[in-house]
């Protein structure tokens, strides 16, 4: 969706860049139209989306889609499996990366598109070393751009725990890590590939909005169960003395007929009408959606499908409802299945991780070469294989 209000000529065409408020570019979701002259709540900080809520939408679509989630979790295990070694010199890697820093990695730069690590220095003035890299969500960082219109880059980070209320949690400038020392915090920020300059977009971005679709119909049936499948009775009471007596004995006489009705369970809902007469009774008349149940289905079905392409995850290691899969599948057809998701989801994503790390590490040792340590049981098949061909 495209929204343009005035003719502002454009300096950049991979990016939108404008000194004024009047150019709004956006794409399905997300507001590209970064301008490194407006600021938030007086700090040159540029948000990813107001108050850095496109990450928000992300991570609530983890949260809210068991299909994302699911599959964001298997990619993430595949990813770290037993761990991430340095192959290329004695360097122990795990004193300045822990284990948990590392998983938190991969499950960042499957879910958002990068990571943010910060780096901690030694106290010794004459001598100072990197003592250890670690892990900050990457939420929490707005960027701080060059004072220019035509490809500004990042200088610098803003932190703030939680900027929708910046007001509450000042943001904190922060360096952008170089190599060198400079006092303060420092913060490097690592992300995939994109056309997005300033902030990571994840893989399986174009499936965002069936994600948010099937974390509805999770709530859609939440409500349902909690409401709509209550028995509802209606007690009438049609003229005579009950229906003369005062509004205050009529309150308290009807909350003693649903407490004496219902035993004060909540699956049971009583409403107690004083009438003029009976044609004055009241009744309650449901409407519903024609074919809900078919519709319901449908959409949980297409959602599941959309998600699954939207990561280019095998069918037949993801599909839940669809088609028989899982258990019912050849052995073979899983094993290629899964050869083929390390092919085009596992490496390209480790790549990610290991390029931005070993960066980081050929600054304490240049000999350094970083590798995930696949599952075992996937070693001896791949051994298996190499002996099979060489024979």
């Amino acid at each position: 969706m495209a929204v343009t209000h005035k003719a502002v000529p454009i300096v950049d065409t991979e990016s939108v860049f404008s000194m004024s408020n009047d150019v709004v570019k956006m794409s399905a979701w997300q507001p590209i139209d970064i301008n490194p002259r407006i600021t938030q709540g007086g700090f040159n900080a540029v948000c990813n989306g107001v108050n850095n809520s496109n990450y928000k939408t992300l991570r609530d679509a983890y949260d809210d889609s068991p299909t994302n989630s699911s599959i964001i979790n298997s990619f993430v295990n595949f990813m770290y499996a037993d761990g991430l070694k340095n192959v290329g010199s004695d360097l122990d890697i795990s004193k300045f990366l822990d284990e948990d820093t590392v998983e938190l990695i991969c499950l960042d730069t499957k879910m958002l598109g990068g990571f943010a690590l910060q780096a901690i220095w030694n106290d010794n003035e004459n001598d100072r070393k990197l003592l250890k890299f670690e892990y900050v969500p990457i939420e929490d960082f707005a960027v701080e751009l060059e004072n220019r219109l035509v490809n500004p880059k990042v200088i610098g980070y803003w932190y703030s725990w939680d900027w929708r209320q910046s007001a509450t949690y000042q943001p904190v400038q922060c360096k952008k890590f170089n190599g060198t020392y400079q006092g303060g915090v420092e913060i490097v920020i690592i992300q995939r590939v994109t056309k997005n300059k300033f902030f990571p977009l994840p893989d399986y971005f174009s499936g965002i909005n069936y994600c948010i679709a099937e974390g509805f119909l999770g709530q859609n049936t939440k409500t349902h169960f909690q409401f709509e499948n209550k028995i509802t009775t209606v007690i009438n009471f049609n003229g005579g003395k009950q229906g003369a007596a005062s509004e205050e004995i009529k309150k308290k006489k009807a909350e003693k007929i649903k407490e004496d009705y219902t035993g004060g369970s909540p699956k049971h809902h009583v409403v107690v009408s004083y009438n003029t007469d009976g044609l004055d009774a009241t009744t309650i008349d449901q409407v519903e959606t024609p074919n809900l149940n078919q519709q319901n289905v449908f959409f949980a079905e297409e959602c599941e499908r959309k998600i699954i392409v939207a990561h280019s995850a095998p069918k037949i290691l993801f599909s839940g409802s669809n088609n028989a899969s899982g258990f019912s599948s050849n052995a073979d057809e899983i094993l290629v299945a899964t050869k083929e998701m390390y092919r085009r989801n596992i490496n390209p994503l480790r790549k990610v991780v290991i390029d931005g790390l070993e960066k980081l590490f050929k600054l304490i040792d240049v000999n350094v070469k970083l590798e995930f340590i696949d599952f075992e049981e996937f070693r001896k098949v791949e051994t298996l294989e190499e002996t099979e061909e060489q024979v």
